[in-house]
């Protein structure tokens, strides 16, 4: 992979990610149609609409400078991994919907879908997430020794059998974490739905986790972004990778910033809401 600076990327007033290239434009400008997710037709399918992932990486190098890359998007593969903690080693069974349970160095089984492990200070925080199909649920949970533990925090209440007419539904995903001075900034993908209203909405959530504190904030709402899997603190601020997509928010102000990877045509394609009508 070629890694690149962030001043390399263009600047652009909109939220490109998760947005579709009409199937005109994408074999005319030879995208890449084989990891395709979806598509749509307008009547008789003589045109229509197509969703090319185009995923961001991210990466801090050895001096502190942040790079970025054309990555894949892949969903973590977690069955037999092991986790490397001040406590020792932690084996992790995930299962996904199947359940699944964590092995801890003092060689105790405790049940969930562990996905990280980081170590904070003189404490372990470990995240518990799943997400599947019409279910959705994530912890987070603080290690003060090998076995012992409790819940900081608690999010995602969707159930697809389940239908609140007041309370938001929340389907959320683990993304991503970075942690630096003693402290964890967790990544969670959201989808919220009102179903009173019939509405969704996508987004991006940052938990901050020290040893001693646990605190959600929302970085991003709207019907963006999709494929969110790096996020990078420096200089009060904070860089998320999406698909096609960079965003820089400031923690002060939350004021965000917009970089792609897309040309200025790929983006007034992505934007041209008249693409689909048949000539």
């Amino acid at each position: 992979m070629e890694w690149m600076e962030l001043s390399e990327l263009r600047e652009t007033g909109s939220d490109l990610s998760g947005h579709m290239y009409s199937c005109r434009y994408a074999k005319e400008s030879n995208k890449d149609l084989t990891e395709v997710e979806y598509r749509s037709f307008s009547r008789g399918g003589k045109s229509g609409t197509v969703f090319v992932p185009e995923p961001v990486v991210l990466k801090e190098d050895e001096n502190g400078n942040i790079l970025w890359g054309r990555g894949m998007w892949c969903q973590r593969t977690l069955h037999g991994k092991k986790f490397n903690t001040i406590f020792g080693i932690y084996r992790v069974d995930n299962h996904g919907e199947f359940g699944g349970f964590v092995r801890t160095p003092d060689g105790k089984s405790l049940e969930g879908n562990y996905e990280d492990f980081l170590n904070l200070g003189n404490t372990v925080c470990a995240v518990d997430s799943i997400s599947h199909r019409d279910m959705s649920s994530t912890h987070i949970i603080r290690f003060h020794e090998p076995s012992k533990y409790r819940f900081i925090y608690s999010g995602g209440n969707y159930s697809g059998g389940y239908r609140n007419r007041v309370i938001p539904l929340t389907y959320m995903e683990y993304a991503g974490a970075y942690v630096k001075d003693r402290a964890a900034y967790l990544l969670m993908s959201c989808s919220v739905e009102l179903y009173e209203k019939k509405t969704r909405w996508r987004e991006l959530r940052v938990v901050r986790v020290t040893d001693r504190t646990c605190k959600e904030r929302i970085l991003i709402t709207g019907r963006s972004p999709v494929h969110a899997q790096d996020i990078i603190v420096k200089n009060n601020r904070m860089f998320v990778s999406a698909d096609k997509m960079v965003y820089s928010v400031d923690m002060k102000t939350n004021d965000i910033r917009f970089f792609t990877t897309v040309t200025e045509r790929d983006e007034e394609d992505l934007l041209d809401i008249d693409r689909c009508i048949d000539e």
